[in-house]
């Protein structure tokens, strides 16, 4: 079973809970009411692929890219994803992102790369692309009108998805044992 990276653990402040649930609470804004097309914040140290992706996006006029490397503290970083319909979310320390289930839990569609991880996102509201070359405003209009009637809260980013799923894991451990 793939266990996904999820948001940061608690001791961080950028893992702060109570934090992430006032924003999930009074910061996702309906869609239609959402001012940012694709929100583009993020550490370009954390990864050496990241600056030259985030060149790819932010170059493409078409997409009216939000584009800073201007670190926020971690509720107004969390406000912006709630009103962002696309999140750039490329890997971090490793094929997954903090960034992409923050913004699934905001409501927002994460624009990820193809990996491992991406049989996670089955029914996720998740664009994955091969390369950052390939997203385009077609595609992002497509995603828009296949994936915004989705219900957030039955995404993978939420735990009452995955207690099932580990009770079952050990369930299949004890029977081996």
């Amino acid at each position: 079973m793939i266990i996904p990276n999820g948001v940061a653990n608690g001791i961080w402040p950028h893992g702060n809970q109570s934090i992430l649930y006032k924003a999930w609470k009074f910061h996702r804004k309906p869609w239609k009411e959402r001012d940012i097309h694709i929100y583009v914040n993020l550490d370009v140290k954390t990864n050496k692929n990241r600056r030259k992706q985030m060149d790819i996006i932010c170059q493409k006029s078409e997409l009216a890219a939000d584009c800073s490397t201007h670190r926020l503290n971690y509720s107004e970083y969390l406000e912006e994803l709630g009103n962002s319909k696309f999140v750039f979310s490329p890997n971090g320390s490793g094929p997954d992102c903090h960034r992409t289930w923050e913004s699934i839990i905001m409501g927002a569609i994460p624009i990820i790369e193809v990996s491992p991880m991406v049989s996670l996102f089955d029914n996720d509201n998740v664009i994955i692309v091969k390369d950052y070359q390939k997203v385009t405003l077609d595609l992002l209009l497509d995603a828009e009108r296949k994936m915004t009637h989705r219900v957030v809260e039955n995404s993978k980013a939420f735990r009452r998805h995955w207690k099932p799923e580990i009770e079952k894991a050990l369930e299949e451990c004890k029977r081996q044992i």
